[in-house]
């Protein structure tokens, strides 16, 4: 499972993991922070609920080497912990 943060300034973003694309519609300025939990199935926009906004897809990193195209603008972070599963 992974975290990503995405702070903008950034409009619809998008954030591509393995082929899986993870959208958000709305607009994420320098002061707001988006965050997508894929562990938690959660996506919070500045400490609230926005789900409403966000298309539901929680990709998960495969073993090895994983493709991540990040958002098109901003700053965007991808967290992991290694772990046996």
């Amino acid at each position: 499972p992974i975290v990503v943060e995405i702070v903008g300034p950034v409009t619809n973003p998008s954030v591509t993991i393995g082929g899986k694309v993870m959208t958000y519609t709305g607009t994420v300025t320098v002061s707001d922070k988006l965050i997508i939990d894929t562990e938690k199935l959660t996506a919070t926009f500045n400490g609230a609920n926005a789900l409403a906004n966000f298309n539901g897809v929680f990709p998960k990193l495969a073993v090895g080497n994983n493709a991540v195209t990040a958002a098109s603008a901003g700053t965007t972070t991808v967290k992991w912990y290694n772990r046996w599963q």
